[in-house]
């Protein structure tokens, strides 16, 4: 749907600026330029695989890529509010492990 595709990176960036507030989660913003985000969770005390369940069972899909590294795509059946929903379930998470 590339008729939507500015939406999709705009999506990505609100995803990156929010997951950036997050303790423990490594990006810079700046550099997400698609609508691709790979963030580092080295900090939060988890596995990628750790969080890729946590997730999942929160209705939230998204995938290790190495054993630091997590990758979201934003697309044209991933909302603005399902963004938000998935910082929301990462932070949820986080606040649970502890």
């Amino acid at each position: 749907m590339p008729h939507r595709l500015g939406e999709d990176h705009a999506n990505a960036r609100l995803l990156a600026c929010e997951l950036a507030k997050l303790p423990g989660i490594q990006i810079d913003p700046a550099r997400v330029q698609t609508n691709i985000v790979i963030f580092d969770i080295t900090g939060i005390g988890l596995a990628t695989t750790e969080l890729t369940v946590a997730l999942k069972t929160r209705g939230v899909l998204m995938n290790g890529i190495n054993p630091r590294q997590m990758r979201a795509v934003t697309h044209f059946d991933v909302s603005r509010e399902q963004c938000t929903t998935a910082v929301a379930a990462i932070a949820e998470v986080l606040v649970a492990k502890d």
